[in-house]
Formats: structure tokens, sequence, C-alpha cells
């Protein structure tokens, strides 16, 4: 599965200027992430917002197995049901670069 491929980064300028959107799990790392690269900010997003009111996604670290499982299923879920709000708003963001 690509979850395997996975691994966390500090999020750097470079990344938020090369990228066309950034989603983040919680209300929290928006606002973090908006107020540390205030020109870019337009692009960062709750996952949830893609789909459905917004809302934080549970970290299910120090959790049993079952709670990982369940973060995949929703984070499975809000990416599918998001892709066309996603794929809009990354094509929009391309054009503004």
């Amino acid at each position: 599965m690509y979850w395997s491929l996975f691994r966390s980064r500090a999020l750097t300028l470079e990344m938020m200027v090369e990228t066309d959107l950034v989603l983040v799990m919680a209300q929290s790392h928006k606002t973090c992430t908006r107020e540390r690269f205030p020109e870019p900010a337009h692009k960062v997003y709750l996952l949830s917002e893609m789909f459905g009111p917004s809302r934080d996604i549970g970290d299910p670290m120090g959790q049993p197995i079952d709670s990982y499982r369940q973060a995949l299923c929703e984070i499975d879920d809000l990416l599918k049901r998001g892709l066309d709000r996603i794929i809009a708003l990354m094509n929009r963001n391309n054009q503004d670069r």
C-alpha cells in the first residue's frame, strides 16, 4: 500500500511554493501553517473540507492498532469523496503560479 512509502518531513517555504495544495488533518495544523507561510496560505485546507463539514481527523499515535485502521479508512474515504474538489483546487492554484 502507498501509505508505507510516507515519511514525515518538516515543511519548508520551498515545499509550500512548489506545491499546488496542502491538506492537513487538524485546524491547529491549518492555522499554524498559514501563519508560518502567509504568502502561500491560500493553498492550505483541512482534508475534511474537501468533502463535508470541517472537522479534525483524530491522530491515532499511541492508540491501539484499530485506531490506526479507523484513521486510515477515514482518510481514504475523504480522499475518494473529495477528489473532484482536490483536483479543482490543485488546478486553480497551479494556474496562479
